[in-house]
């Protein structure tokens, strides 16, 4: 959290507070409820993606629902999205789907999501070339910039695991490797071409949701940019928002919307609000979430 604070005051005191204040009156409440309510209902894919990933025709849509609201309640206090992990670990485990299964479901889950972000980049980057190229430098330094940062903090994670899991594997590597393989097997073969085109289909919803987000609260600041753009802004506020040094990269997903914005020719003061507004939307639905889905499985049970 320290880091957050020190990244959004240096972030601030290179801004005109005036107009960010004045900026804030430009967007309508009546917007920010009703993207709120559009970000609850885009994690209803979200979910449906989960309830694919665990492939149980017996296991009700609602539960896996009511798990990932909660999982999206846990993430908010972790870095890097991880107490949500850590919550579908303890909250999808059954005897059918252990919790060995169910890691490397999170890791599956993570990896294809980063796959189909970096597609969608290499796509935007296609359109932007053939018009006017102007976004490719600014990608190419945001690609370094998030790399340098994601090192720094993945570096000293890695040693630290490293360290207590070396002396386990080199004493056991032969059985790891075996069971690491069966259990992959085991756990991947019933991902069939039609259920990843689904969650593949399921997850751009999402993203393209998402990115829609911040073009309404972009075009309120009159700040016109088309939705492929805000696609690509918004995928590396995601990456840096999964950054393990800041909860919920809070001050390094604004600057990088800064970044972007500036070289755009854009007031940083604009991003700065821009993704500040679109990040407390995505906060509040998370927060809410929960609460709406105890109050629904309470309310069936009523009935």
């Amino acid at each position: 959290m320290l880091v957050s604070v020190c990244l959004v005051y240096l972030q601030l005191r290179m801004m005109d507070i005036q107009k960010l204040v004045n900026d804030i009156s430009k967007i309508p409440f009546m917007l920010v409820v009703a993207l709120i309510i559009f970000n609850l209902i885009l994690f209803y894919p979200l979910a449906m993606r989960w309830h694919i990933l665990l492939g149980r025709k017996h296991f009700q849509l609602q539960n896996t629902l009511f798990h990932y609201m909660v999982s999206n309640f846990f993430n908010f206090f972790t870095p890097s999205n991880l107490g949500g992990d850590a919550y579908r670990l303890a909250s999808f485990r059954t005897p059918d789907t252990g919790t060995d299964k169910l890691l490397l479901l999170v890791a599956f889950e993570r990896v294809l999501s980063l796959i189909l972000w970096l597609l969608l980049v290499v796509g935007v980057l296609s359109i932007d070339r053939a018009i006017d190229g102007q976004l490719v430098d600014a990608v190419a330094h945001a690609f370094a910039d998030i790399a340098s940062l994601f090192l720094v903090g993945a570096t000293a994670t890695l040693l630290l695991l490293s360290a207590s899991l070396a002396f386990y594997f080199l004493g056991r590597l032969k059985k790891v490797l075996s069971f690491i393989r069966c259990l992959m097997f085991n756990t991947f073969t019933f991902i069939t071409v039609k259920r990843l085109i689904l969650i593949v289909t399921l997850t751009l919803l999402s993203v393209f949701g998402w990115a829609a987000t911040f073009k309404f609260v972009g075009d309120c600041l009159e700040v016109r940019l088309g939705l492929h753009i805000w696609l690509l802004i918004a995928i590396f506020g995601e990456l840096a928002r999964l950054l393990p040094i800041a909860v919920q990269g809070i001050g390094v997903r604004e600057g990088t919307f800064v970044f972007f914005g500036m070289f755009l020719g854009f007031a940083a003061e604009d991003f700065f609000l821009i993704a500040s507004a679109g990040y407390l939307i995505l906060t509040l639905a998370m927060l809410i979430s929960p609460i709406i889905s105890i109050f629904h499985l309470k309310l069936q049970r009523l009935q």
